[in-house]
């Protein structure tokens, strides 16, 4: 039977013969049904160096567990190719092999060094970012490793779960915090800190890009391999860029993104009356950075003395003149082809001690209009000026703003105040549940608080 090359498989026959390398394999579980497996997963490589997804179900995992190794070569017939519309696609590859009983496996040792041992799909910072928060492609990345953070214990659905933070930055100098969990939380030390010389490189498969706390983050997903320092071109650019300096530093713990929604929303509650009066006495200006404080309130108002959005850079979210046609962000030398559009709302919060003015920035007003800032200046024909239906939604929703109240605001007044994080009342969102590509977002239920005889209103004072 012919040998074919990946890129020449279509699906009107079932009797292909192909000779491909076991790039990377892994299982995909259903973790809702006692860590189920669903299928046993393949990344074939060919030596034209197409990657193609391959899967045998369920029925066939045991099957094919036993004949495949990651790293070695095998010709493969008898099997369907399929058009792939599946979800969380580890390559972008419009087609998929499907593995069934009459398959047939052959091991071939002689000529496969015509195989790359290793294939990736690289993508840069701003595939990173249109691909956040969307479902269809998992993304491969290649980068400096300039941050490791300890190996923390997260309370999630499935139980406890290891959990842990790099910080890497790519080829175009742009940062990004990947999150590792379960198993290949595993896979990097703390240990790298003190015992690696010189700049340490690192690709990575399958990461599910997200936004978290206004910053894409990527986060692994089971299909997620880690390779330190790989043999290939890439690195080997990498690292002739870099400074023998570039050590790597320990990350510290965030507490605060790691307490239970129950703890995150009712954290250091104030009334609108309390965060008034607040006094600059009450903090040491040496040692005070910000503290957060959580409001229950309603959306009274929006203000419109500065549009609802803002064209940012997609690195530091500084917002960069829409006239430059350069695109180059001054803040932190990035360039970039197309800016990122980004939510930046003025809203009046009232509860029954008084109102006061906040600012909700991307990730909380797309939480509550469920759609980005992109997607609304699109179906606003490019208006930035005038609120949208869409955003004048949120009047009158009930919501727990968790508010970041800085050394500024203490000395000069609440007019400036930003939010850091909402939880809205119907639905509360919990982000240390965001794990897998698969996994559907978590929501808790908020009963609605009951108060005492309400207070006068106090009007919000601007200093």
């Amino acid at each position: 039977m012919a040998i074919s090359q990946l890129r020449e498989l279509t699906p009107v026959k079932e009797t292909w013969s192909i000779e491909v390398r076991i790039i990377r394999l892994w299982e995909s579980i259903n973790y809702k049904v006692q860590d189920q497996v669903i299928s046993l997963d393949v990344i074939l490589g060919d030596e034209e160096g197409t990657m193609m997804h391959a899967i045998a179900n369920k029925m066939q995992v045991q099957r094919f567990r036993t004949k495949f190794q990651e790293g070695m070569a095998y010709r493969i017939s008898k099997f369907r190719v399929l058009f792939e519309t599946s979800q969380y696609r580890p390559v972008s590859h419009e087609k998929k092999l499907q593995f069934f009983a009459f398959t047939k496996v052959e091991s071939i040792d002689c000529g496969i060094d015509r195989i790359p041992l290793l294939m990736f799909q690289f993508v840069d910072a701003e595939l990173i970012i249109d691909r956040c928060n969307t479902t269809t492609y998992l993304s491969d990345i290649v980068g400096l490793l300039t941050s490791i953070g300890p190996l923390e214990p997260i309370q999630t659905r499935r139980g406890l779960m290891q959990k842990r933070n790099l910080m890497m930055t790519l080829s175009g100098g742009q940062k990004f915090e990947v999150t590792l969990w379960g198993q290949q939380a595993d896979l990097i030390s703390e240990d790298l800190v003190h015992n690696s010389k010189g700049p340490m490189v690192l690709a990575l498969t399958s990461l599910l890009s997200k936004m978290f706390l206004r910053e894409y983050t990527l986060s692994s997903t089971h299909a997620t391999k880690v390779y330190l320092n790989p043999d290939i071109p890439e690195i080997k650019k990498l690292l002739e860029s870099c400074d023998e300096k570039d050590a790597i530093s320990l990350l510290q713990k965030h507490s605060s993104q790691h307490a239970s929604v129950k703890e995150q929303k009712s954290e250091n509650r104030k009334t609108v009356t309390e965060i008034l009066e607040m006094e600059k006495s009450e903090y040491d200006e040496d040692g005070f950075k910000e503290i957060r404080v959580t409001l229950d309130g309603k959306i009274k108002e929006l203000h419109n003395r500065h549009g609802w959005c803002y064209f940012a850079c997609p690195n530091c979210w500084k917002k960069i003149d829409q006239q430059d046609s350069a695109k180059f962000c001054l803040s932190c030398s990035s360039k970039w082809n197309i800016p990122a559009v980004r939510y930046k709302v003025e809203i009046m919060v009232e509860d029954q001690t008084g109102e006061l003015t906040l600012t909700l920035f991307d990730r909380e007003v797309e939480q509550l209009i469920k759609m980005s800032a992109m997607e609304l200046l699109d179906r606003t024909n490019g208006e930035s000026q005038e609120i949208p239906s869409q955003i004048e939604e949120m009047l009158q929703r009930n919501v727990i703003f968790q508010i970041k109240i800085t050394p500024y605001n203490i000395k000069y007044g609440w007019q400036y105040l930003s939010v850091s994080k909402i939880f809205i009342q119907e639905e509360v969102q919990d982000h240390n549940l965001e794990l897998f590509g698969n996994a559907k977002d978590a929501t808790e239920t908020v009963k609605e608080s009951t108060s005492s005889k309400p207070e006068s209103k106090k009007k919000q004072k601007l200093c």
